[in-house]
């Protein structure tokens, strides 16, 4: 089967038409992600399709992932109405407020959604609007900082995903001065874009450099893969929907080809975001999960070495800080 954004966009509109048909309670729905957003949304020669469906009353659940090919799946995410009930405040969300502002609206009957997006679209990029989504976003990270300022303990899965959410937060702080935030699959690379356009690509190598990749090659990630994806089949039965044994084609085909790339390094996200998701879930005297703490130590996110990363986020967040400030003073913002 051959993929390109017109296969996608029918498959996303024949799924809405089916569900609207068989369920009344079904409000509105768009379609979000990458499909909307000017890039391929095919990357390593799979994609995903990203719904939303907003229901009258509480949703069955929150999120589902359907199969379509081995290498084309939906994640349909279901929403409450309620979440949309006062729109201009989305425009200080980050992620709902972007979502609702680039999506395509596939099911909107009563226009709710028409009225939502309006909403959110007026003064969404004004200045004092991009600020607060991005000091919302650093002030989150800088909280993370602050836990950890009296942790005399050696870091479990809870702290490497605290402080992993960390760095998200960080960068997505920046990445909100241009554009909405980064998730997904290629985070590192379109990070780089961000910081590049703003004059700032230090804060991508920074980034880098806090999840150890000064530590490690291109071919130690490569070693890396079997492993992981042991370690993502060892929680089939008891996977949380963001591992649902249906995407991990769609995690590792981006994986090699960023390790083919000429920036190898960028499969570091997606590679460890998806293994510390599976270590959480595997007994810790399991091989799996003591696969993954090597790694993990290895690049300093365990071990003695993650005092020394969370002293580099410190100095990391005063960059952003900055960033973001500066930003703001040239527009008026204070």
């Amino acid at each position: 089967m051959r993929i390109t954004r017109q296969t996608l966009l029918k498959i996303a509109k024949d799924k809405v038409t089916q569900v609207a048909r068989e369920n009344r309670g079904l409000l509105a729905a768009y379609l979000t992600g990458s499909m909307v957003r000017e890039i391929d949304p095919v990357f390593g020669g799979t994609a995903d399709i990203d719904l939303v469906f907003i229901h009258d009353g509480e949703p069955p659940l929150a999120w589902e992932v359907v199969r379509l090919t081995e290498a084309v799946h939906l994640d349909i995410y279901h929403h409450e109405r309620g979440r949309y009930r006062h729109p201009r405040s989305l425009r200080e969300h980050p992620r709902l407020g972007s979502a609702l502002y680039g999506c395509q609206i596939l099911h909107d009957p009563r226009h709710f959604l028409d009225f939502a997006q309006a909403s959110v679209r007026a003064h969404f990029f004004r200045p004092d609007y991009v600020i607060k989504r991005a000091r919302g976003l650093i002030h989150l990270a800088r909280e993370t900082w602050f836990s950890f300022q009296f942790y005399d303990s050696q870091p479990g899965r809870e702290e490497v995903k605290t402080y992993l959410d960390a760095l998200c937060n960080a960068a997505n702080a920046v990445a909100c001065l241009n554009g909405f935030p980064l998730s997904g699959r290629r985070f590192l690379l379109e990070f780089s874009a961000r910081t590049n356009t703003i004059g700032k690509p230090g804060l991508y190598a920074g980034l880098l450099g806090l999840m150890g990749a000064a530590t490690v090659s291109g071919e130690e990630i490569r070693a890396w893969i079997p492993l992981w994806e042991k370690a993502y089949q060892a929680v089939r039965i008891d996977a949380p929907i963001d591992l649902h044994p249906h995407k991990l084609p769609y995690y590792r085909k981006a994986i090699d080809a960023f390790l083919e790339s000429p920036a190898p390094l960028n499969a570091l996200w997606p590679l460890l975001s998806t293994w510390l998701r599976a270590a959480e879930r595997l007994p810790e005297g399991q091989e799996d999960f003591q696969n993954w703490q090597r790694a993990f130590t290895r690049l300093g996110l365990m071990g003695d070495e993650f005092k020394r990363r969370i002293s580099g986020l410190d100095v990391y967040l005063d960059m952003a800080e900055e960033t973001i400030e500066q930003w703001g003073n040239e527009r008026g913002v204070g």
